[in-house]
């Protein structure tokens, strides 16, 4: 296939998630909006080693790719502690324009981020808080009232709110929340000028569900792949989705 250039801006940002300096090869040239660094054989959230996501953004700056990169930060009980969050120091001084900060969505989920904000703001300037996007991670026993009632608390720390899916095994974000529910975060996430955006085992044939909720933008990886999530990204396959979304 050609190369696929930009030609005009596109309503849903596409968010394609690489887990190698050899991946590049398969989204260099697209239009891609962002690029994402995440190792996918570590867990829904895949966060890569520093040493690993500073060699990919060094590779991606050298190389054509012209769109925004971005990498994800676990939020647990070890990521919060001092050691953690220097970590996420380390990440901002990266050439990485989003930091992707996720969370499993339980009980438990309003404390861990208010603990996270107490330790955010000993932080100072050392962390830009308009390039943080909270994910939240679902499963099939999810609460849309536990994800509600995070908008209770202080999000200003955040640009973006996402909602990913907790277990890849378990089907696509589709079938795990109901669309009116996807459509009640949005409209929480925009009420609090925050964009939205979600992923989750995303199909390329979504395109029309995505198309309703209108995300600000959508995350793929899986349907990308030769096979499954975790082997190498398939060019033709990207260049597909691109060409799929750019049809309206």
């Amino acid at each position: 296939m050609k190369n696929i250039k930009k030609k005009m801006a596109r309503k849903i940002k596409l968010l394609v998630s690489i887990r190698s300096i050899e991946e590049i090869k398969a989204i260099e040239d697209i239009d891609i909006d962002i690029v994402d660094i995440k190792d996918p054989e570590n867990g829904p959230l895949g966060m890569l080693d520093l040493t690993e996501v500073e060699k990919i953004v060094q590779a991606l700056v050298s190389s054509t790719y012209r769109g925004k990169i971005s990498t994800t930060f676990e939020l647990n009980k070890q990521t919060i502690s001092t050691s953690g969050i220097n970590k996420m120091v380390d990440l901002s001084r990266l050439r990485i324009d989003y930091i992707k900060v996720g969370t499993a969505v339980d009980i438990d989920t309003r404390k861990t981020l208010t603990e996270f904000n107490q330790r955010f703001l000993k932080l100072k300037n050392l962390v830009k808080k308009n390039n943080l996007i909270l994910v939240l991670t679902i499963d099939e026993k999810y609460s849309v009232k536990n994800i509600t009632n995070i908008f209770e608390i202080d999000l200003t720390n955040f640009c973006g709110i996402m909602v990913d899916t907790f277990n890849k095994n378990r089907g696509s974000i589709f079938e795990i929340i109901r669309l009116e529910d996807l459509e009640e975060i949005k409209n929480l996430a925009l009420e609090n000028e925050k964009d939205f955006g979600i992923a989750g085992s995303l199909q390329i044939s979504h395109k029309n569900l995505i198309k309703k909720i209108e995300p600000n933008w959508a995350g793929y990886r899986g349907s990308l792949c030769l096979k499954k999530r975790t082997c190498p990204l398939s060019r033709e396959k990207v260049e597909r989705l691109i060409t799929v979304f750019d049809r309206y």
